[in-house]
């Protein structure tokens, strides 16, 4: 119990992101405009620049912001995998079942980023820092953690209560 209570008060300590302050000043629509001939390529488990030589090139500071995003969201992904692996290890204690992050939801993550950018370009017609969108998913993450550790307790208080008292 006292191993889920910590993990508990670990993932919430380190996952939790606060309100946005990243705010690097990447737009989605700058965002979109960089990807656009980005392709997936999943034998090499990179991101491939299919740009046409026609094409304009990428500026220099959208080229540098996407760096730097880049580099917020892996240190999210990392957070995550690093923590799901001893939530993992507390939640097999209690009978829980927990999906963890790995290296393989960054393609997932950025595609989940371009939905979110290409939704609130075309629905709300808001331009939304990139770096915003991304703490929401970090949120998102969240609370699917919180939930499973709510799983975990309830699990393991229910085998508590069918152990009973014991005495010392």
């Amino acid at each position: 119990m006292r191993r889920l209570f910590c993990a508990f008060i670990l993932v919430g300590a380190a996952l939790t992101p606060g309100v946005a302050q990243a705010a690097m000043g990447l737009k989605c629509s700058q965002w979109l405009e960089a990807r656009v001939y980005f392709r997936y390529d999943a034998r090499t488990k990179q991101f491939v620049d299919e740009r046409p030589r026609a094409a304009r090139p990428v500026s220099e500071d959208v080229d540098a912001k996407m760096a730097w995003v880049s580099w917020y969201l892996g240190g999210h992904l990392a957070a995550r995998i690093m923590l799901d692996s001893q939530l993992a290890n507390v939640a097999g204690a209690v009978d829980v079942m927990v999906e963890r992050a790995s290296a393989d939801d960054a393609p997932r993550e950025m595609v989940a980023i371009d939905n979110l950018c290409r939704n609130g370009l075309r629905m709300e017609q808001r331009d939304y820092d990139v770096a915003d969108l991304i703490d929401l998913r970090a949120q998102a993450a969240v609370a699917v953690r919180a939930h499973e550790i709510t799983t975990m307790l309830e699990h393991a208080m229910e085998a508590g209560r069918r152990l009973g008292a014991r005495s010392r």
